[in-house]
């Protein structure tokens, strides 16, 4: 969720428009989030969002007002003090962060009334591969959870059904996988063929719900290597598919410890058996399998 410091409660984030480049197995994918104040008084516009746990961030800029300001990473206290000396000054400034893993927080300060700002996140990530199916997968909201979050209280995310944030994508597929058949369960999704790649547009959606893309695999894939800039760097990935394990399978000896301790009561404990019990039901007739109990 997104919410700004003024006294009146409204939402700053006007849209979100996404835009995924997928070539092989590598997606890059750009978010931009679009910030407006409608209010008579500057706001700070504080936004916490999902990010998956394996991408890579490899770049941040902000447009405020008409002026473009690119990422520097500072130590945490130094950006910090920079942000808050930028404020106090009266200028605009962005800050992103990481308070805990899988999480981003962004806050763009001193948006003056009437004016808008645009904060825009490259990412990087691979897509997973398993059973003849390769999967992209992006969170795009928060879940009530349980436990604490390790944010501050302005960061920690709100959770309001009434709420809604406007969502645009753009899905170009190239390479491996522009012709293999593709399914997406969680948005409604128009497909055109562009020359070589495979486009897929969502339009008029919320960020509501993850966005997860489905691509079966109808013949096995050739090991590629691609680079993807990063500035005055680039991120290097190889993919490949492993061959089968020559031979007849060994026997497994298997020793699971499995938790009896006073917090497994309950509906803890009634799943741990039911996997155990599972992993019985996959065993051949020459492994050999050890239970220890802790607690």
């Amino acid at each position: 969720m997104n919410r700004s410091r003024s006294a009146a409660p409204r939402t700053p984030l006007a849209s979100t428009t996404l835009n995924v480049t997928i070539t092989d197995l590598v997606a890059e994918y750009v978010l931009r989030h679009r910030f407006e104040n409608d209010g008579s008084a500057p706001i700070e516009a504080v936004f916490t969002f999902p990010v998956p746990l394996d991408a890579a961030f490899v770049g941040l800029r902000a447009t405020i007002a008409g002026e473009t300001l690119c990422a520097q990473i500072q130590a945490k206290r130094q950006a910090s003090e920079t942000y808050d000396d930028a404020i106090a000054q009266g200028h605009s400034a962005v800050l992103l962060s990481t308070p805990e893993p899988g999480v981003l927080c962004t806050n763009l300060g001193n948006l003056k009334p009437g004016e808008s700002g645009e904060i825009e996140l490259r990412f990087v990530t691979a897509l997973r591969v398993a059973d003849r199916k390769a999967r992209f997968s992006l969170p795009l909201v928060h879940r009530p959870r349980y436990g604490t979050w390790a944010l501050e209280d302005l960061d920690r995310p709100r959770h309001d059904f009434v709420v809604e944030h406007p969502l645009s994508a753009t899905i170009r597929v190239h390479g491996l996988l522009a012709t293999a058949p593709v399914s997406c369960v969680t948005h409604a999704v128009r497909f055109a063929q562009q020359d070589d790649a495979l486009e897929l547009a969502i339009g008029h959606a919320m960020l509501d719900r993850d966005l997860v893309l489905s691509f079966d695999l109808l013949q096995e894939l050739p090991a590629r290597a691609c680079l993807i800039d990063d500035g005055d760097t680039a991120l290097g990935m190889v993919s490949c598919m492993l061959p089968p394990a020559p031979g007849p399978q060994r026997p497994l000896d298997l020793c699971l410890l499995l938790d009896c301790s006073g917090s497994m009561n309950g509906d803890a404990i009634t799943q741990s058996r039911q996997a155990l019990l599972s992993v019985v039901d996959a065993l051949g007739p020459h492994d050999r399998i050890q239970v220890l109990r802790f607690g």
